[in-house]
């Protein structure tokens, strides 16, 4: 899952250092720290550790990050902090929040294809049976056509001769 945080600089012929952090935001607004990027990514402790994908451009400009493995444990509020230093200025701080909402999609897709799978299987059963079943009268009517009559039998045998 894509976090996407876009930060534009100012102008380009001015030379700035750039932090990026990235936080998860619990429910008390209390934040935990699980990402930073200060001249390279450095990924954190935590539930995220491992988990967690730089995206972000050489510019400096997207600095999105990639959960992998996303689980409903990861649904929440995530915070992008960028931090722009440039030469003889204060810096300035950009926030942006991402509310992330995990769905159990993968069970219910997981649910979808086992039942129409199991469909499958009964369609294909009953269209076996009844070519069997049809299969059986044809014989029986190929039977019906080569018998001979009971009431032939006795002209079945005469000999024709010259």
């Amino acid at each position: 899952m894509k976090l996407t945080c876009i930060s534009c600089q100012k102008r380009a012929e001015i030379s700035m250092e750039t932090q990026v952090n990235w936080y998860y935001v619990n429910k008390d607004n209390s934040t935990i720290h699980i990402f930073q990027y200060i001249d390279e990514a450095k990924y954190l402790e935590g539930r995220w550790k491992s988990r967690l994908l730089w995206v972000g451009g050489s510019n400096l400009q997207d600095l999105s990050i990639i959960i992998v493995n996303v689980s409903l444990n990861d649904t929440g509020t995530y915070k992008c902090e960028v931090i722009r230093k440039m030469t003889n200025m204060p810096a300035f701080v950009i926030t942006k929040f991402i509310n992330l909402v995990v769905r159990e999609e993968v069970i219910t897709m997981s649910i979808l294809l086992a039942l129409l799978s199991f469909w499958l299987l009964v369609v294909l059963v009953h269209c076996f049976r009844k070519i069997a079943r049809a299969e059986v009268h044809a014989q029986d009517s190929l039977n019906d056509c080569l018998a001979i009559p009971t009431e032939n039998k006795d002209d079945a045998e005469t000999i024709i001769e010259d």
